[in-house]
């Protein structure tokens, strides 16, 4: 495998995190810790949180719930499972009420569509990463996967774009869609990027 494409399968780790979607109008939280619910496709993997290098919580094993202190900063997380690539990405804070839900590959592509309704500085509740097999049996076995994952993703997008178009009311989209499609685009590429790059056994 060349550098890149190592990169590619280690850097950007295919994983996505489908974070539930937020609707209506934002409301601000009160109290100064919040619940962050971790899964993973396949449970079982231990999930690592941590925030300016600090651990603020381990998951272990996943689906599990962690008791997280609010703040502006990020939150980092490595998730391992054996037969699997790590996980890593990240978790931002301040999200708007319309929300493409920091759908991630690897580092991480978060578009915060803004509703107009102020940022929460809450992260998001609910996680699913999805976790890439160290390799794969045969070549159907990868694309059956990684069609699932460009699926996932378009039907994803989908659903934001229709949210963000509600949200913008008399306003015009164009730019807040364009952000959108550059992003979908970043991700659909990325997936076929990790798709070259997965390692088949036969």
């Amino acid at each position: 495998m060349n550098s890149f494409a190592f990169c590619a399968a280690k850097c950007l780790g295919l994983l996505f995190v489908l974070v539930t979607m937020l609707s209506g109008c934002a409301t601000i939280t009160k109290g100064s810790t919040q619940n962050v619910t971790v899964e993973t496709d396949p449970a079982g993997a231990v999930c690592t949180l941590t925030r300016e290098g600090q651990t603020v919580a381990v998951v272990n094993p996943t689906p599990g719930t962690a008791l997280i202190g609010k703040d502006k900063d990020p939150i980092a997380y490595v998730c391992t499972l054996d037969e699997y690539q790590d996980a890593s990405g990240t978790l931002e804070s301040e999200f708007e009420a319309v929300t493409l839900g920091n759908i991630l590959l690897g580092g991480f592509v978060g578009i915060a569509i803004d509703a107009g309704s102020g940022a929460m500085n809450e992260y998001p509740a609910n996680v699913r990463i999805v976790l890439t097999p160290s390799v794969f049996p045969n070549q159907l076995a990868r694309d059956v996967f990684y069609d699932k994952r460009r699926s996932e993703t378009t039907q994803n997008f989908a659903s934001v774009r229709e949210k963000a178009t509600e949200a913008c009311g008399a306003e015009d989209c164009t730019e807040k869609l364009k952000k959108l499609n550059d992003a979908e685009a970043v991700q659909l590429n990325a997936i076929e990027q990790q798709r070259a790059a997965a390692r088949v056994s036969s």
